[in-house]
């Protein structure tokens, strides 16, 4: 038996694919789904989706912050933003993470500063970017 995964972001579906097994960035630690996975609903942290389409074949993508509901084999993810890791630019994912890491050198660093969460939140999804692309086949 097998996995209906889909991804929508704001923008639409990013993803519609058949998979055995998909393993998310959980607020707690990853996690993997595997068919007859009991029914939750759980947020999801900036990072890193894994999923296989074919015997062998190891995908990933890069998911911004948001939610997944697993019911009767169907995996439905909520995000901010999804990259697939063949169409991440390495250089560019690079340089986006050297500008965050900028920024945040030159910010409040106070934790209770929304803009300063906000620059965690660009370094994070930038480091997912680029380990995505770093790790793709």
């Amino acid at each position: 038996m097998s996995l209906q995964l889909r991804i929508v972001t704001p923008t639409g579906e990013a993803l519609k694919t058949e998979t055995t097994h998909v393993t998310l960035p959980g607020l707690n630690g990853e996690f993997t789904v595997l068919s007859g996975h009991l029914p939750f609903l759980t947020a999801l942290r900036i990072g890193v989706a894994s999923y296989a389409t074919g015997k062998h074949t190891q995908n990933l993508c890069s998911l911004g912050k948001g939610f997944v509901e697993v019911f009767a084999n169907q995996v439905t993810i909520f995000v901010q933003t999804a990259e697939k890791a063949l169409d991440i630019d390495k250089k560019r994912a690079q340089d986006a993470l050297s500008r965050a890491e900028k920024a945040l050198s030159n910010s409040s660093h106070n934790p209770n500063d929304p803009s300063y969460q906000l620059l965690l939140e660009d370094r994070a999804r930038a480091k997912s970017r680029l380990l995505a692309a770093e790790k793709a086949i």
